[in-house]
C-alpha cells in the first residue's frame, strides 16, 4: 500500500511539473518546424562571371545534398523574384547564354530535389553590363598543344580593329572567368607554357584598348589533354535508355582487361566534342542517371590508361533518342511465346555499325537480332551465318549462345532513331565430344517482330 502511494506521488509530482513547464514557458513564435527540415539544402559558394562572347555568363556553386538539378532565375538588376526567366540546370559550372552584355543582370538560384521539394533561394548576385562599342572584340580564336613541347600552348586570334593590346585568362575546363591565370601580349599570339598535360584547359581572349576599356571575353577555346597512342581506345559502345525510368541511360563497352578506367564524355544530341560533361566510370556496363528523355543525347568514351595517358574519344558516338515512344518487341523460340523482362536495343560501334535489338531476360538468357546500319527499309535480307554477315540473331540460353545459321530480317521502317520489322532464323550450338564427334543443338526462332527506339 506504501508503494502504490509512493508511486501516485511521484505521478502527481511529474505531472504538476510537466503542467506548470508548459504555462510558464512560452512558445517561440518565431521558430517554424519546417525550418528544421534538411530535406533540400541550399546549394552554397553561389557564383556568376563576367559576360563573355558579349551574352553568356558561367554559374558555379556547390551542391549541399544529393540533388541533381537546380533552378536559376535571372532578369534585370532589381527584378521581383517569381517575374524573372526560370531555367533548369543539370551541372555545375553551368554556361548561361542569350543574354545582352549591354545590360546588367541579377541572379538566383534554388536546388530541386524531387517531389517538389526544393530549397531556399540564393542569391541575387549581380553581373554588370560590359558591352563596350569603342572597344571591339577578337575574332577567329583558335590554338593548339605545341606538337614537340606539349605542355606549351599556342594560340591565335585575329584583332577586332584597330587594337594593338590583348589579354589571355586561362585555367582548367570549366573554371571561372576572373579566377583563371592572366597574361598579355602586343600580338595576335600567345604560347602559353606549363599547360598540364594530362587535363583539358579553357582559353579566353579579350582586347584591351586602354587603361579602362576592354572589350568581352571569347571564349573558351578547350585544348584537350595528351593522349598516348599505348593506351588503347574502347570499342563497341552501346547507349540504351532504362525502359522502366526512361531518364537513365545505360552504357556498355569493350577494352582490354588491364584498363579500369574510362571517360565519358555526353551532351544533347550534335554537341561538340570538349563541351559535353564528363564523367568517370570504371566498369562496363555503366549507367547515367537524369538524362532527360525530351531530348536525344550523343555519348562519347575514352581509356583513362594512368594519370598522364588518354586514349582518343571514340570516333562516332552512341546515341540515345528524345521523346521516347515505348518499344515493342514479339518473339517465339521453337513455336512458345517467349516473355522477356525487358528490351534492350541500341547501336553497337565496329565494322560494321549494327543496330542491336533483344529481348533479353537475365544476362544468361536473351534473344534477339544485329543489323547493319547501312541498310535500308522496305527490303528483306538474308542471315548468311558468316561472321561478317549484315543480318544476324542470336538466342543465348542457360550461358551457352546459339548463333543464326540460316534466316532473314525484313525492315518495313526505320528512321535516324527508331526500327521496325520481322524476323525468323535458325540458331545453332554445337561442341566436340570426348570421341571426337561434333554435336550439334538447334533452336527454331519462328516468329519475331520489333518496332524500337534504338
Amino acid at each position: 500500500m506504501k508503494n502504490i502511494k509512493l508511486l501516485a506521488g511521484i505521478f502527481l509530482f511529474l505531472s504538476v511539473f510537466t503542467f506548470n513547464s508548459c504555462d510558464t514557458e512560452p512558445i517561440d513564435p518565431g521558430i517554424n518546424i519546417d525550418d528544421f527540415n534538411q530535406s533540400c539544402q541550399t546549394p552554397s559558394n553561389f557564383i556568376v562571371s563576367n559576360f563573355f562572347n558579349g551574352n553568356s555568363v558561367i554559374l558555379s556553386w556547390v551542391p549541399e545534398g544529393n540533388e541533381a538539378t537546380w533552378t536559376i532565375e535571372y532578369g534585370p538588376v532589381g527584378f521581383a523574384q517569381g517575374t524573372g526567366t526560370m531555367v533548369n540546370a543539370s551541372e555545375t559550372p553551368f554556361t548561361l547564354a542569350g543574354l545582352n552584355a549591354n545590360n546588367s543582370y541579377s541572379f538566383y538560384l534554388r536546388a530541386n530535389c524531387g517531389s517538389n521539394a526544393t530549397s531556399d533561394w540564393v542569391g541575387p548576385i549581380n553581373v554588370a553590363a560590359s558591352s563596350n562599342p569603342n572597344c571591339p572584340n577578337p575574332l577567329a580564336l583558335s590554338g593548339l598543344r605545341n606538337a614537340t613541347v606539349p605542355t606549351t600552348v599556342e594560340i591565335s586570334w585575329t584583332a577586332g580593329g584597330t587594337e594593338t593590346s590583348w589579354q589571355v585568362q586561362y585555367g582548367p575546363s570549366g573554371f571561372l572567368l576572373g579566377s583563371g591565370t592572366l597574361v598579355t601580349t602586343n600580338t595576335t599570339s600567345k604560347q602559353i607554357s606549363g599547360i598540364a598535360t594530362t587535363g583539358s584547359y579553357d582559353f579566353y581572349v579579350r582586347s584591351s584598348c586602354s587603361s579602362s576599356e576592354a572589350s568581352n571575353w571569347v571564349g573558351p577555346l578547350t585544348v584537350q589533354p595528351v593522349t598516348s597512342v599505348d593506351c588503347p581506345i574502347p570499342t563497341a559502345l552501346t547507349a540504351l535508355r532504362d525502359t522502366t525510368v526512361t531518364t537513365d541511360v545505360v552504357l556498355t563497352w569493350t577494352a582490354p582487361a588491364t584498363i579500369t578506367s574510362w571517360q565519358i564524355q555526353y551532351g544533347v544530341s550534335g554537341f561538340t566534342l570538349g563541351s559535353g560533361t564528363i564523367v568517370t566510370a570504371t566498369a562496363s556496363p555503366f549507367t547515367l542517371n537524369n538524362i532527360p528523355d525530351a531530348n536525344g543525347y550523343d555519348f562519347y568514351i575514352r581509356s583513362n590508361c594512368s594519370t598522364t595517358e588518354n586514349s582518343e574519344w571514340i570516333a562516332i558516338p552512341a546515341h540515345v533518342s528524345g521523346n521516347v515512344v515505348p518499344s515493342e518487341f514479339f518473339v517465339k523460340v521453337d513455336d512458345t511465346e517467349y516473355i522477356e523482362n525487358y528490351i534492350n536495343a541500341g547501336t553497337i560501334t565496329g565494322t560494321p555499325n549494327y543496330i542491336s535489338v533483344f529481348g533479353v531476360k537475365s544476362g544468361s538468357q536473351f534473344v534477339g537480332i544485329l543489323i547493319d546500319d547501312t541498310l535500308a527499309e522496305g527490303a528483306t535480307y538474308d542471315m548468311t551465318g558468316l561472321p561478317n554477315s549484315s543480318v544476324k540473331g542470336q538466342y543465348r540460353l542457360n550461358n551457352v549462345n546459339y548463333d543464326s545459321t540460316i534466316g532473314s530480317v525484313t525492315i518495313e521502317s526505320k528512321t535516324a532513331t527508331r526500327i521496325k520489322g520481322t524476323f525468323t532464323f535458325t540458331a545453332s550450338y554445337s561442341y566436340t565430344n570426348t570421341s571426337g564427334e561434333v554435336i550439334t543443338f538447334t533452336h527454331e526462332i519462328t516468329e519475331g517482330a520489333f518496332d524500337v527506339n534504338y
